[in-house]
């Protein structure tokens, strides 16, 4: 199975992300990190909008966990670094893939408290959690109405 390709057909789109974000042409797994633009901002709604935008594509559930995983431990360890900055506690794992022999990186959140956190600071997420949010008990009723 061939990756999907990310073409651009506009130069202006193509220079944004290339320059500005520093998004590199071609495979990006190993060289892809947090934007530098981000990473210095202070404003935190720039950060949280990265963090759901990532969450939507590369985040998810792992047993009454949430989860992000990345084929980069650089990224790991800046997104691990973000979540910090909204006070949302994190653990990290490592382990090589079966079948590809490359190294994975996960990030988990799995106190009830810091998915609590996860999702009030992060609400777009809501849209891919709907259903789990509900099967954790505990969980305070301003984020149940996300799930």
């Amino acid at each position: 199975m061939v990756p999907p390709v990310l073409k651009f057909e506009s130069k202006a789109i193509w220079l944004l992300f290339t320059r500005v974000f520093g998004i590199p042409s071609g495979k990006k797994s190993d060289h892809v990190s947090v934007p530098q633009i981000i990473l210095r901002s202070q404003d935190l709604e720039c950060k949280k909008q990265f963090i759901n935008g990532l969450f939507l594509g590369d985040g998810g559930t792992s047993g009454k966990r949430i989860s992000f995983t990345f084929s980069n431990e650089k990224l790991c360890k800046e997104v691990k670094r973000l979540l910090n900055q909204f006070g949302i506690s994190s653990w990290t794992s490592k382990w090589v893939h079966n079948v590809s022999k490359k190294k994975v990186f996960n990030i988990f959140i799995s106190s009830k408290i810091d998915i609590n956190k996860f999702v009030i600071n992060f609400p777009l997420t809501g849209l891919k959690l709907q259903g789990y949010l509900s099967g954790l008990k505990g969980m305070r009723k301003r984020v149940s109405c996300y799930a």
